[in-house]
């Protein structure tokens, strides 16, 4: 009978020093004081489970011809529970998922004010933080690309047949982009945007890129609300600004017979895609200004590549927007990489002066060609110019490039859009004659806040 207590007491000396241990990592990452209250819990549930494990023990010696594994078993069982809370993942930020990892939240809100959902939270804490969840995120991964084809996260689609990445995002639209309201106020703004260019001899040009979910929805093997025509938002605006909106979704949808206009790995457009966007461009620019060169295939070397270029920085990599989703697919880039994209290299490359600025709230190329029409060009947007890059500066003598979203200093994309607040006096002192304002569908949401705390 002593031993059965003695048993139970140093199983619960043992519970307490592991709980121990678990406090002090628990302390490192939250403003959690020990509590005496669950101290003599854990005491005292510990001790009693160190009885029953003694009756267990006794009852499994008791019964003719049990095997020890059973008993092996049992302790091997309860010892693997202290493993998970062996060490505990004290990051804010989870790279391989993309999100923040679970903050812990005290059982106690006030001094005396319970969390009623400290279960379920600490429960959510514990699954983001635990021993060794690294690698079983990566094994159940694994296992997800070996029986589903079709990868997903919150926020986007992976089919591993076709090797082809979606953004949720742009696949249904939210449904505010499809009210009056919205397009009224990316109407309005753009028509303010037009007036302002108009007052000052500039004249504007508006490119809206496409999704590459537009184009190959088939690729990803899911299903599109069929309801949510992107084209007729693009009109509804259109014809409340008064001026064209240049989408070359038709040109895209030609072109895409002969190569790929998208990466299936990232959501820009290929080289040959923005070359295809570039043509349509300078078309409609043609009209207004026909000294303007538009630069032929003939013009370039062309080379071929499995690898996807990254927008600003120019890097090779598996594409970086589909990297941030689905990270453990890293190993698998050679079975990804399936394609040979084309990419365009100007033969009088030697010719084109460029400049490079990335500070806060300023991100910008500037660029100099001396046989380009001799015109000032302000070519304006989001991170779909990129690739376009390659292509509009040797049409112009002088062209500048202002990016407008992944702006250091910028918080976010709303407040990036505010133009006339942050580049105003950048448009003006250049004195552009021709504005290419290069956007996404998705940007008709930002408009709104084109003009707001203008200078």
């Amino acid at each position: 009978m002593k031993k059965r207590y003695l048993i139970a007491l140093i199983v619960m000396l043992f519970t307490l020093s592991i709980s121990y241990k678990f406090w002090l990592i628990f302390k490192t990452v939250t403003s959690a004081k020990f509590d005496f209250y669950i101290f003599v819990i854990i005491a005292f549930v510990s001790y009693l489970g160190g009885l029953k494990l003694t009756d267990y023990l006794a009852d499994l010696k008791d019964i003719e011809h049990q095997s020890r594994i059973e008993i092996s078993f049992v302790l091997i069982f309860f010892l693997i529970l202290f493993i998970p809370m062996s060490h505990i993942n004290k990051d804010i930020k989870s790279n391989n998922e993309n999100r923040n990892l679970a903050k812990y939240k005290p059982l106690f809100v006030e001094k005396y004010k319970l969390n009623y959902n400290f279960g379920n939270d600490f429960n959510n804490w514990f699954n983001d933080r635990f021993n060794f969840r690294y690698p079983l995120f990566v094994l159940n991964n694994r296992f997800k690309l070996i029986f589903n084809p079709l990868l997903e996260t919150k926020d986007a689609f992976y089919n591993r047949k076709t090797n082809f990445f979606g953004l949720k995002s742009h696949i249904n639209y939210d449904a505010k982009i499809f009210t009056t309201e919205l397009q009224n106020k990316a109407g309005l703004n753009l028509r303010k945007l037009n007036e302002f260019c108009e007052n000052n001899n500039i004249k504007l040009y508006i490119l809206v890129v496409p999704y590459s979910e537009d184009l190959y929805i088939e690729k990803l093997d899911i299903k599109k609300n069929k309801t949510n025509k992107i084209d007729s938002v693009i009109s509804s605006v259109q014809e409340k600004a008064g001026i064209k909106i240049i989408y070359p979704i038709n040109e895209l949808k030609e072109a895409k017979k002969n190569g790929y206009v998208y990466y299936k790995t990232d959501h820009h457009w290929s080289e040959y895609g923005a070359y295809i966007g570039y043509h349509k461009l300078i078309s409609e620019i043609r009209k207004d200004f026909s000294n303007v060169p538009i630069q032929k295939e003939s013009d370039f070397n062309i080379s071929y590549n499995t690898k996807i270029c990254s927008e600003w920085d120019r890097n090779f990599g598996i594409g970086g927007t589909f990297h941030s989703y689905f990270p453990y697919l890293e190993n698998n880039r050679d079975k990804i990489l399936d394609v040979q994209y084309k990419y365009y290299d100007n033969k009088n490359k030697n010719l084109l002066k460029s400049e490079i600025i990335d500070l806060p709230k300023k991100k910008q190329k500037n660029f100099y060609y001396p046989n380009g029409a001799d015109l000032r060009v302000l070519q304006i947007g989001t991170s779909m110019n990129e690739n376009l890059l390659e292509f509009t500066p040797y049409s112009f003598k002088n062209l500048k490039y202002i990016r407008i979203n992944g702006v250091k200093g910028i918080p976010n994309e709303n407040e990036a859009f505010k133009i006339m607040k942050y580049h105003k006096r950048e448009i003006l002192s250049f004195k552009p004659d021709i504005m290419i304002l290069c956007l996404v569908p998705y940007n008709f949401y930002n408009l709104d806040y084109m003009f707001k705390e203008a200078e």
